[in-house]
């Protein structure tokens, strides 16, 4: 009877009941964070031990109490998504400006009433090879599928280091997210039922034949 809730439901249903609830709670969390910033304008990491304990209570539930190593994982995983949700938007943004900043820089370089560069003229000679790149017809390359998925991979692993990055410049960060880890590991504990015995009930002062 005592082992019976823990076993409600298939091991797949349980865990993808426990990764939405998990999921949800991360959102809540990284929604929190940015309420916070919003109305103090201060960035407190505290929050994240919060976003620990709102996702590793989420998963409990979602696995029906039953916990394990499979469920720490999933709600260490979570808690850290979350946190690193919350250094997302400032990295989007230096990259804008960034990016605003070029263009502008290229566009101040082009001053009004300065004649056109005439376009390069290109001689074919017969039996040479005909193909040129992009470059040599004075225009920028075209970034090829491979240079674009090395950017975006490189983008995504600053985006999910960003939280270790900026823990080295301040060491209580390291203290931060390990604490929101722990809770998140600790709360999803496997439950286990110890039952010894059977004992022998006896009236109360009555001797042991």
């Amino acid at each position: 009877r005592l082992d019976a809730p823990l076993n409600t439901g298939t091991p797949k249903g349980r865990f993808f009941k426990a990764l939405g609830l998990g999921a949800a709670a991360a959102v809540l969390g990284a929604g929190i964070y940015y309420a916070i910033v919003a109305l103090t304008h201060y960035e407190l990491g505290i929050v994240a031990i919060v976003v620990g304990l709102l996702v590793g209570k989420a998963v409990r539930k979602g696995s029906n109490g039953r916990g394990g190593w499979r469920y720490q994982a999933l709600a260490m995983v979570l808690t850290y998504l979350a946190i690193v949700a919350t250094y997302a938007p400032p990295i989007f943004q230096a990259l804008g400006e960034q990016i605003d900043q070029r263009a502008a820089a290229k566009s101040s370089t082009a001053a009004p009433g300065r004649e056109a560069t005439p376009a390069p003229v290109i001689t074919v000679t017969p039996g040479a090879d005909t193909s040129a790149t992009a470059s040599d017809n004075g225009h920028p390359k075209v970034a090829g599928a491979g240079t674009v998925i090395a950017a975006l991979a490189l983008l995504a692993g600053l985006i999910l280091a960003a939280p270790i990055l900026s823990a080295m410049n301040s060491p209580i960060g390291f203290i931060i997210i390990g604490i929101a880890l722990y809770e998140a590991w600790k709360i999803n504990r496997g439950t286990a039922f110890t039952i010894t015995g059977p004992y022998r009930v006896v009236a109360p002062g009555a001797g042991t034949a």
